[in-house]
């Protein structure tokens, strides 16, 4: 289970992290889409979390 929210943050956070960063570099934004993408991550890793933990108690 740990693994499991381990995995389930860590993904989308770093996936958000690195499209930021290309974003960044292409469309000369520096830091904002990454930011942007970043925080965007953190709420979707932390969506997914609840949501796993949510359905592992049933």
């Amino acid at each position: 289970m740990a693994g499991k929210i381990a995995f389930g943050l860590m993904v989308p956070i770093t996936a958000a992290c690195f499209i930021g960063m290309h974003l960044d570099k292409r469309l000369n934004t520096t830091p904002w889409m990454t930011i942007i993408l970043l925080l965007l991550g953190v709420v979707v890793g932390f969506s997914g979390l609840y949501w796993m933990l949510k359905n592992d108690d049933n």
